[in-house]
């Protein structure tokens, strides 16, 4: 289980550090804000860096951890172990899904402040932000249930 839960990690990390580099709507190529960020007063734009981030390190984290468990004795250790890695792992998903929908909230308003000037065309991306959190909301009611 370990195994797969540090590939897990790896893949999660690997994952939100490109789209941390790959930024939404991209940056200014003309003066005076050259080389800053096209979206930077962006709500969404700012949500995405926030749980992009937390999905990184808290990813990062379980990987640590689960790189650390093989050279604990204590069983109770171990166990604890897992649990920390599983919770941080659950977190860095339920991070990195709201990041994806924020990313494309943003990439989506760009484009349509280009042809639409003044109206909101993204009301899907909220249907879909809402469609992740719905997908998250069951994942955690499947883990929470005991088993059998």
């Amino acid at each position: 289980m370990a195994g797969a839960l540090i590939l897990m990690a790896t893949l999660i990390a690997t994952v939100t550090f490109a789209a941390a580099f790959t930024i939404p709507g991209g940056f200014q190529a003309e003066d005076p804000h050259k080389g800053m960020v096209v979206l930077g007063r962006n709500m969404a734009f700012r949500t995405f860096i926030i749980t992009d981030t937390i999905a990184m390190t808290s990813s990062m984290m379980a990987a640590l951890i689960l790189i650390i468990m093989p050279f604990q004795t204590d069983e109770e250790i171990i166990k604890s172990f897992l649990g920390y890695s599983l919770l941080l792992l659950w977190l860095a998903l339920m991070a990195k899904g709201i990041a994806f929908v924020t990313g494309v909230c943003c990439f989506v308003r760009a484009v349509a402040s280009c042809y639409r000037a003044g109206h909101d065309a993204t009301p899907w991306a909220y249907v879909m932000l809402g469609l992740v959190a719905l997908g998250i909301l069951l994942g955690w009611a499947g883990l929470a249930r005991p088993s059998p």
